[in-house]
């Protein structure tokens, strides 16, 4: 009965396991986003999409395009954007990211334009190979402002997002 357990966790163990994870050279497309059904604004809806590079193992470079919308918002955002993961060796991967970004906003029908500097930390957690899931909390500073508060438009934003990436 040992036996067949040890064979049973070896084996589990040997299929959960990755080699190095998020070499040099891989490429990387993410799709994150977050929704409150009950911002200030109402729903609010915020999407972001990345490709990135791996540039060295483990640091990606790569760039970004954010769109969100509410009821008093509509908004869009492009630049580049960082990351370093952490590689535990499990399917788990922490991750910490940094962001610059341009934005232009319509907000309560008045045009603004903006630059964002922007700092994540989260994980990637490993479906497969080629596939992971992610979670991040997310910070943002704006050099206006561009964010729906609750009775005001205001300059920073925290949020977490949820995400899905795939490498190949």
């Amino acid at each position: 009965m040992k036996k067949l357990a040890v064979f049973v966790l070896t084996a589990v163990l040997a299929f959960n396991t990755f080699g190095s994870i998020l070499p040099q050279g891989t490429s990387e497309i993410g799709l994150s986003g977050a929704v409150d059904f009950e911002g200030p604004g109402g729903t609010s809806i915020d999407l972001a999409v990345f490709y990135g590079y791996f540039v060295r193992d483990l640091l990606e470079a790569g760039l970004g395009i954010e769109l969100y919308n509410d009821d008093d918002v509509t908004a869009w955002a492009i630049g580049p954007k960082v990351e370093y993961n952490f590689d535990l060796g499990t399917e788990l991967a922490p991750y910490v990211g940094g962001k610059l970004l341009y934005a232009a906003v319509d907000a309560n029908n008045e045009d603004k334009n903006a630059a964002i500097l922007g700092l994540e930390a989260g994980g990637k957690y490993f479906i497969t190979e080629y596939l992971a899931a992610s979670l991040a909390f997310v910070v943002e500073v704006a050099s206006e402002d561009i964010y729906a508060g609750d009775n005001e438009m205001t300059d920073h934003d925290e949020r977490i997002e949820l995400g899905l990436r795939t490498f190949f």
